[in-house]
C-alpha cells in the first residue's frame, strides 16, 4: 500500500524510485500481489532498471502460489521468450493452469491450438498434475 501511495503521489511526493523500493520489499517478503506488480515494474523499468529475467522470476513465484494473473503472465513469458527461454509447451501448460483459474487469453489459445497433438497432450498433462498438486496443498 505504501508503494501505491508513492506511485500515485497520494499524501506524499510521487516517486517511482521510492515506490519500487517498497514494492520490492513486499515482493521479496512473498506477497503475491506485490510479486506480480513488481514483476510488471521490472519489465517496464518503472523506478528500477529493466530486468525481464527478474520480472519472470517474480511472476513464477506468484504463479506457483496460485495466481491466475501471474500464471498468465508467466505463460506469455514462455511464449515470447521474455526473461526466460521460450518454450511453447511450458507456455501452454501455464496458460491451461491460468485458464482453469478463470483467466482467458486469445494469443495463448492460438498458441495451444497450433501445438502438435503430442505437445498439447504434454502441456495438458503437466497442467493437470500441477492443478492436482496445488489442490492437495
Amino acid at each position: 500500500d505504501l508503494a501505491t501511495l508513492y506511485a500515485t503521489g497520494t499524501g506524499v511526493a510521487p516517486s517511482a524510485f521510492t515506490a519500487s523500493d517498497w514494492l520490492r520489499r513486499a515482493a521479496e517478503a512473498g506477497h503475491m500481489d506485490a510479486e506480480i506488480e513488481y514483476g510488471i515494474w521490472l519489465f517496464q523499468g518503472r523506478g528500477v532498471p529493466v530486468s525481464q529475467s527478474a520480472g519472470a522470476m517474480y511472476f513464477r513465484s506468484a504463479a506457483e502460489k496460485g495466481s491466475p494473473v501471474a500464471q498468465n503472465r508467466l505463460a506469455r513469458c514462455y511464449m515470447h521468450g521474455a526473461g526466460i527461454q521460450a518454450d511453447p509447451v511450458e507456455a501452454a501448460k501455464w496458460h491451461l493452469i491460468s485458464k482453469a483459474g478463470g483467466s482467458s487469453d486469445k494469443p495463448l489459445e492460438d498458441l495451444v491450438a497450433k501445438l502438435s497433438k503430442s505437445d498439447r497432450a504434454k502441456a495438458q498433462q503437466a497442467a493437470d498434475e500441477w492443478i492436482e498438486k496445488f489442490r492437495l496443498k
